[in-house]
């Protein structure tokens, strides 16, 4: 597989056994990409184009996705604890059973984005958008959800116990059934 910098000039051609931990990626051209169950773990993909990509099963923890564009992605199984998404364009990418334990995931764009039964036990969503997400079975066991956006969300079976709700967009909050009235360090009534 070839990869392209953002001037679709050629940078490197990869062969699926080569070893890609800790790889630059930054400002590639990965669309469409299949990086599938590849061991990219600390790699740096920041600002790079990962649109419609195949990361399924990849081990991408302490990766860098600054700013990446995930649109669509799928990122479905991956192991991607501690990594960086601030300002990414998550939306519509299947996060569905992810390890994103104490990953960074603040300012991120995540509308329409399926993280069923992923872990994001002390991650960090601060002014997320998870718009339209699927949360079904998700833990954000301790996890900072301050002025996150939760519009239009399906929180069947998630754990938010411990989290912090500070100014979080709850628009459909009587659906929820989430008691804003209390303190954030709670057990909540999301698993009812």
């Amino acid at each position: 597989m070839i990869i392209y910098d953002k001037n679709h000039k050629p940078i490197m051609n990869l062969d699926r056994r080569d070893d890609l931990i800790g790889m630059n990626f930054d400002y590639a051209d990965l669309k469409n990409a299949d990086l599938s169950y590849m061991n990219l773990e600390m790699a740096s993909f920041a600002s790079a184009d990962l649109t419609g990509a195949n990361l399924e099963g990849a081990t991408l923890n302490h990766c860098d996705f600054e700013e990446a564009k995930l649109y669509r992605a799928d990122l479905s199984d991956c192991d991607l604890r501690l990594a960086i998404f601030s300002g990414a364009n998550l939306e519509e990418a299947d996060l569905s059973n992810a390890k994103l334990d104490e990953a960074v995931l603040n300012k991120a764009s995540l509308k329409g984005a399926r993280l069923r039964n992923a872990n994001l036990e002390f991650a960090s969503l601060i002014e997320t958008d998870l718009t339209g997400a699927n949360l079904r079975g998700a833990n954000f066991h301790s996890a900072n959800l301050k002025n996150a956006i939760m519009k239009y969300v399906d929180v069947s079976g998630a754990n938010f116990d411990e989290v912090n709700w500070e100014g979080t967009q709850f628009p459909e909050k009587d659906k929820l059934k989430l008691p804003l009235d209390r303190p954030p360090s709670y057990r909540n009534e999301f698993n009812q």
